[in-house]
């Protein structure tokens, strides 16, 4: 199995839309938890979407630009955080190439998710045996006790949870 790259404040820090929007009764602990990762790592990226009147509307974005910003967020990224989870993220996992795993393969980043990107991470681990994580997705991070566990997790401070 192979490991990802340790964190630090300087990693590239890149959060990606693989599936739902931010829900509204989300939004206040989503942003705190934006904040929060914003002092901790100075080199972060929001890959956002669009904000356009999908039909359906419980994604955030189509397929065609939520994988085109997945792709634009794994060059350099040292950590691919998940915005939320929802719906949707088969539709990215589905379209990844061998050219798209090569560059994980070669990056290592942190891969973490909730909900439905454990489709990502278990397509992640069992593609690539590149370790992801099934936590919290940015979204619900400034509402877990154990988030500071977590940190120290990815940071290699501790390798147990």
């Amino acid at each position: 199995m192979a490991l990802p790259k340790k964190i630090t404040e300087k990693s590239a820090i890149n959060l990606i839309h693989t599936s739902s929007p931010v829900g509204k009764a989300d939004l206040k602990d989503f942003k705190k938890s934006v904040a929060k990762l914003s002092k901790i790592f100075r080199n972060m990226k929001m890959f956002d979407v669009k904000i356009t009147e999908l039909d359906p509307r419980y994604l955030a974005g189509s397929a065609k630009e939520r994988l085109s910003k997945f792709r634009q967020a794994v060059k350099g990224a040292d950590w691919l955080a998940s915005i939320y989870g929802g719906t949707g993220c088969e539709d990215i996992v589905r379209k990844l190439t061998d050219q798209d795993l090569a560059k994980i393969r070669k990056n290592r980043p942190i891969v973490n998710g909730f909900s439905d990107t454990t489709f990502l991470i278990n397509f992640i681990y069992f593609k690539l045996k590149l370790l992801a994580f099934h936590y919290s997705s940015v979204a619900g991070l400034s509402t877990l006790d154990n988030n500071q566990l977590f940190f120290d997790i990815i940071g290699g401070k501790t390798d147990s949870f």
